[in-house]
């Protein structure tokens, strides 16, 4: 492995994102850059340019160092014929797929998938893997892999090899049909990463389209970003293992432990980066230093010695958590799946506050 002499050293709690599909937007990997300062953004996308690696430091945040790499990533270092469309972000290795061709995206620019994916050219692109680029300048490994790439998605996972094992989250575009020819659909990545201990967190952005003119009434459920993150936890001696879908967390190093809270603090998990907390506070002796210099991590056991001082509190009154700490909400989230569970427990808890109100004259 030869290092490329500009690139940042990592620190043990420092996390790496990497997105390919350009710099211009990154998407929902975008929440945790909002929240965590110590980050590194990693970006892949073919320039003219003919340096392979350029370093810069992020104007929002002098923490944040941006690398950006001049490569077409996919499963494997070969040559492929990439299709660029009259929309240029609808260009793809795959070609646009005929099923969807009359289908209604819903996209101001458009009113059929066939109207923005007209082939202007098709160019003849190497491709490289994650793992052989990693390999090959040096990148430090990343703790999150994005990808919005026209749904090569489930290659570029395949193509990660040992690093997809050590990543602790993903976001994805996903498809549920067709909009590409013969395209990996989302079965597929969830086939692959839920037994290297991923979980489903959120369907994000989600499209429905129809299958012809837009109107009243429902569409189907097409594309989508997935935001999958590997989940930790610890079972008591008696407890049965799931077959898939977690990481024992008794065997994970403590600054992985701690690195996974602040992706979980980054995605506003807040939950599940209290739980690792906690975990991390019974069990491990080595953690203080990280904490302490670290204002995410210190700001998540505050939380974890809060909910231990107000267990009492929290059992008188289901909301207790909801309505005493707030988590700052992102842009970057809010076109996530509802909670159903939430909103329906909200609805009747006016409904009892409005009962409340309305029986208060009778009462004086």
């Amino acid at each position: 492995m030869s290092t490329h002499p500009e690139l940042p050293k990592v620190g043990p709690v420092d996390l790496v994102l990497y997105h390919v599909g350009g710099d211009d937007g990154v998407g929902p990997i975008g929440a945790v850059l909002e929240v965590i300062p110590n980050c590194v953004l990693v970006t892949f996308e073919i320039r003219d340019d003919a340096r392979p690696v350029l370093v810069e430091t992020s104007e929002q945040n002098p923490q944040q160092i941006k690398i950006k790499v001049n490569r077409a990533v996919d499963e494997k270092r070969t040559t492929k014929d990439f299709y660029v469309t009259n929309q240029p972000k609808s260009s793809s290795l795959f070609k646009p797929s005929p099923m969807a061709k009359s289908e209604d995206p819903g996209y101001p620019h458009c009113q059929s998938w066939d109207d923005t994916t007209q082939i202007v050219k098709t160019l003849s692109v190497q491709t490289s893997s994650i793992e052989q680029i990693i390999n090959e300048l040096g990148l430090p490994p990343p703790d999150i892999i994005s990808s919005d790439a026209q749904g090569a998605e489930l290659g570029i996972l395949r193509g990660a090899g040992p690093y997809l094992d050590t990543a602790l989250a993903l976001v994805t575009e996903v498809e549920f049909s067709e909009i590409y020819h013969r395209q990996p659909l989302f079965d597929e990545q969830m086939a692959l990463v839920s037994p290297k201990g991923f979980r489903l967190a959120n369907i994000l952005n989600a499209q429905m389209w129809h299958p012809m003119n837009r109107m009243k009434g429902m569409g189907f459920l097409t594309a989508a970003e997935a935001l999958f993150v590997k989940y930790f936890f610890n079972f008591a001696a008696t407890d049965e293992r799931p077959a898939r879908g977690y990481i024992d967390m008794r065997w994970v190093p403590t600054t992985v432990l701690l690195k996974a809270i602040l992706v979980a603090m980054g995605f506003r998990l807040a939950s599940y980066a209290v739980m690792i907390a906690k975990f991390i506070k019974a069990e491990r002796n080595d953690y203080q230093q990280y904490v302490d210099s670290t204002y995410m991590l210190k700001r998540t056991f505050d939380i974890l010695t809060f909910f231990e001082q107000h267990k009492n509190d929290a059992d008188r009154s289901f909301d207790f958590f909801i309505d005493t700490l707030q988590i700052p909400d992102s842009v970057y989230l809010r076109n996530g799946v509802p909670d159903t569970c939430a909103i329906q427990r909200n609805l009747l808890k006016q409904m009892w506050l409005q009962q409340q109100a309305a029986a208060q004259p009778a009462r004086a």
